[in-house]
């Protein structure tokens, strides 16, 4: 009776050793498995979020290159608008002189005038040229070329002839009704883009699923 017992015993503890190896081996898999979702969570985070950052780097930048374009401009545009202002106040100065006999009040405006015009033309080669798909920037441009022209023909005018008749031979104001036209209609189309790249933004996030991705991951690693 005692041999049979311990045969049993022997046979039993057998069997303990033979299930030992099996249990460890479902540990050692489960827990690489474990090890291989979190794994792919850190890449699936890091792939979204490196996707995520690059958007946002190209609206950033997008914007930024808008903003600095628009301040180029907007420089540009109080430059010239300087410079009409004191060439006009130098064509009354010269109408004053020829009222009074006085010489030469107005050639410190016209220095002036000229200076701005200057700074002007130096912002506006700075400014970056449209697409030729962007017909309203080109247009823009076009129409402030225009009024510069316009303005250095002006000064050339009343430099050369000493005259006012200048001032009914070149229709500044024409020019500058047009540009600042064109001008607010820029303003508007920059700041539709601008909202537009932040739009962007928003709708990329929501297409990744990010939080989709993250909840089923996590239920996987939950179930493990």
């Amino acid at each position: 009776m005692r041999a049979k017992t311990y045969a049993t015993t022997i046979r039993v503890s057998e069997g303990k050793r033979d299930i030992a190896p099996q249990i460890q081996t479902q540990h050692f898999l489960g827990l690489l498995l474990i090890i291989g979702l979190f794994s792919l969570l850190q890449l699936m985070s890091i792939a979204i979020i490196s996707n995520t950052m690059s958007q946002v780097q190209r609206d950033t930048t997008a914007n930024d290159r808008l903003r600095e374009q628009q301040a180029l401009l907007d420089q540009a545009r109080m430059a010239a608008m300087n410079a009409s202002d004191k060439l006009n106040r130098a064509g009354i100065y010269l109408m004053v002189d020829k009222e009074t006999g006085s010489v030469g009040s107005w050639n410190s405006l016209m220095e002036e005038a000229q200076v701005s015009l200057k700074q002007a033309q130096d912002y506006y080669q700075q400014i970056e040229k449209p697409d030729e798909n962007d017909s309203d920037s080109q247009a823009l441009l076009r129409s402030y070329q225009q009024l510069y022209q316009g303005l250095v023909e002006l000064a050339d005018g009343i430099k050369q002839s000493n005259q006012i008749d200048i001032f009914f031979m070149v229709p500044i104001q024409a020019y500058q009704n047009d540009f600042t036209q064109k001008y607010g209609h820029y303003l508007a189309n920059n700041t539709a883009r601008q909202k537009q790249h932040g739009e962007q933004f928003l709708v990329s996030l929501d297409r990744t699923h990010t939080h989709t991705i993250f909840m089923i991951v996590l239920g996987l690693l939950l179930a493990v």
